[in-house]
């Protein structure tokens, strides 16, 4: 059996915090490796199933501004993200739905107001090369960090009658309420703070501060300072960090491994995703749910 030619997706336009994301870097946080992967892995799964790849396939993952992007050579995408107008060769298109390409079509995105994270995912994934059993960029870990002008994003086109499964009609996702809960365990150093502040935490309504990145969220308002300091201890996505000042760090996908601050609460994994959702002008508010022993 002949072993299909790989084609390229040619970078027109980089966009801004334009990444190739997949299911992560796992196995290496013993090592100071940050996990990495989706930001939102509702959004990003969904592209790859609806194209019926492997749920951890390589996409390209945007949140500040998408990237315009010429394919080599035929091949089947989906776009998922919320408030984006999609155009292919200035044809509108939809979201959320198979989208065949033709060889030298060329796909650019427009976010409308609501900024969050988004994904364009391609037929079998993308192929660019896979260093730690990942193909997540990451400084220091890829020779990128993020997408560039000219960059040549490998894939295998796509071959006629060789994708069977059909996709009925779904629904787009709707865009997301003033304010999304999110789901927190309570974190290790949770009882450093005072009962007053405990029981006041979960009612407190908190913003993202534009700054954030995939590291971590910065939430604008204040808690209550403190002088507490903790030892150098393992955190993880998700990981909400206590600073001195009263400030709230909430650690995302490509978060160190270790920190100083109290950890207060963490994240469940879904909750993460429902962070990624959350656009520039909306409020989060932790919701305390049980462990579970």
């Amino acid at each position: 059996m002949l072993t299909p030619k790989v084609s390229y997706i040619e970078v027109v336009h980089a966009g801004i915090g334009c990444s190739i994301q997949d299911g992560g870097r796992i196995g290496y946080l013993s090592e100071g490796i940050p996990m990495s992967g989706f930001m939102d892995f509702q959004m990003a799964g969904l592209a790859n199933l609806l194209l019926d790849n492997n749920v951890n396939a390589a996409v390209i993952e945007w949140r500040l501004t998408p990237p315009k992007l010429k394919f080599s050579a035929p091949c089947q995408i989906v776009v998922t993200g919320i408030g984006i107008d999609i155009y292919l060769n200035s044809k509108l298109k939809e979201a959320f739905r198979v989208i065949t390409i033709n060889e030298n079509d060329i796909l650019s995105l427009r976010l409308n107001k609501i900024k969050g994270y988004g994904y364009i995912a391609i037929k079998g994934g993308i192929q660019t090369e896979k260093i730690l059993g990942s193909r997540s960029f990451y400084s220091n870990i890829t020779k990128h960090s993020f997408l560039k002008k000219r960059m040549k994003l490998p894939f295998v086109p796509f071959i006629e009658n060789t994708i069977t499964k059909q996709f009925s009609k779904i629904n787009y996702y709707k865009k997301p309420s003033k304010v999304i809960f999110v789901d927190v365990f309570k974190g290790p150093e949770f009882e450093l703070m005072p009962i007053s502040l405990q029981s006041g935490l979960c009612r407190k309504l908190f913003s993202i501060n534009t700054q954030s990145n995939r590291m971590g969220f910065l939430l604008n308002e204040f808690i209550e300072g403190h002088t507490n300091s903790i030892i150098s201890s393992p955190v993880l996505p998700g990981t909400v960090q206590w600073t001195p000042s009263g400030k709230l760090i909430i650690l995302m996908r490509d978060a160190q491994t270790v920190g100083g601050y109290p950890r207060i609460l963490q994240l469940t994994e879904n909750s993460i995703s429902q962070l990624a959702k959350v656009p520039t002008n909306g409020f989060i508010q932790f919701v305390l749910i049980a462990s579970v022993v």
